[in-house]
């Protein structure tokens, strides 16, 4: 065992209880964050559809630059969509294919060992990339009702002016 790093047995097997599953649950994560953007995009979509109850003989300009912003909106809104829904590279600890040939000749804790340390640099890599999608669940929810407001506006310049 040259050159595995010292460990605790009773601890190892407390890591690995702990992490076996943290890939499958981070999978999850990115699932149910593309889940909860879908409706957001959707939204967007039907908010600027309500652009059309303007009444374009009233209110001069306003509603049509209110109108045009909410458009603009929408535009960085799909392009946001496009950044979030895009496919990324999660990294995952599936050993199939090679933990025998990676193992064989390893006692069971230095295969259990070497599954954490796996684990651990793939759980930093993913971790990344789910609050790079959280945040851009963020900006898309703020572009909605930015949108939101500004189609409000359009409606009310119409009406009002």
């Amino acid at each position: 065992m040259s050159g595995v790093p010292s460990y605790n047995r009773d601890t190892l097997d407390l890591i690995f209880e702990q992490v076996k599953d943290a890939p499958e649950k981070q999978f999850h994560d990115v699932e149910a964050l593309d889940a909860k953007y879908v409706p957001v995009f959707a939204a967007a979509s039907i908010i600027l559809s309500v652009g059309a109850l303007i009444t374009p003989t009233r209110g001069g300009a306003w509603p049509t630059v209110f109108l045009a912003a909410a458009l603009g909106i929408y535009f960085v809104m799909a392009v946001v969509s496009l950044v979030h829904l895009r496919p990324i590279s999660m990294r995952g600890s599936r050993y199939g294919d090679t933990l025998w040939d990676d193992f064989k000749d390893d006692p069971p804790e230095v295969v259990k060992l070497g599954i954490v340390l796996k684990i651990k640099d793939d759980y930093a890599h993913n971790n990344r990339l789910i609050k790079e999608k959280a945040q851009t669940l963020d900006l898309g929810l703020f572009l909605t009702a930015l949108e939101a407001i500004c189609v409000a506006a359009a409606v009310l310049a119409s009406r009002l002016g």
